[in-house]
């Protein structure tokens, strides 16, 4: 994570250790640096994903938050949902982000 860049609490308490935004690897020399395998990326590889399947908590997701988690993780855990600065500072806002479309 970008450390001047500004996010929830929740998401830095969340995604760090729970999420998925690294494919591992040493280096651009290595595969895995920039390469996805079946089973150890996204959803499959995030260990809050284990956690929640085995039921942490009493935990019960509805099969349309399942698929948000599951998007969520095989996209590795992005929090803005844009790129532009304005739709950044919007989601920051609590507002929906809108990315702009040319």
């Amino acid at each position: 994570m970008d450390v001047p860049t500004t996010y929830y609490a929740s998401y830095v308490s969340l995604a760090p250790q729970f999420g998925f935004y690294s494919y591992g690897g040493r280096d651009w020399n290595d595969p895995k640096w920039y390469r996805t395998t079946p089973g150890e990326f996204g959803a499959r590889a995030s260990r809050l994903y284990a956690l929640l399947e085995a039921g942490h908590h009493g935990v019960c997701l509805s099969p349309a938050d399942w698929a948000r988690l599951t998007l969520w993780l095989d996209s590795c855990s992005l929090f803005y949902g844009v790129y532009e600065k304005e739709g950044g500072e919007a989601q920051l806002r609590g507002e929906v982000p809108l990315p702009t479309l040319e």
